[in-house]
């Protein structure tokens, strides 16, 4: 969703299996995205359960929260 595009690209299932396991993302240009939302996206794409996000962790990581102004915004339109 922060690039437009999906995270791994391969010519094949296999190819696309190893990039997943080894976390090889096309994670666009340095300096697309900040260092916080890298961060966020390495724990939620994280191989080892143990390690990666919970679903819950994820809806309360800091960088998923919405500031006031921003529910503000989506209020508006709503």
């Amino acid at each position: 969703m922060l690039f437009g595009t999906v995270p791994f690209k391969a010519t094949n299932m296999v190819e696309l299996q190893s990039q997943i396991i080894n976390l090889q993302c096309s994670w666009g240009s340095p300096g697309e995205i900040s260092k916080e939302a890298l961060a966020f996206l390495k724990q939620v794409l994280e191989v080892d359960p143990k390690v990666r996000l919970t679903p819950a962790a994820i809806l309360t990581h800091p960088w998923m929260r919405l500031s006031e102004k921003q529910l503000s915004d989506i209020a508006v339109f709503s």
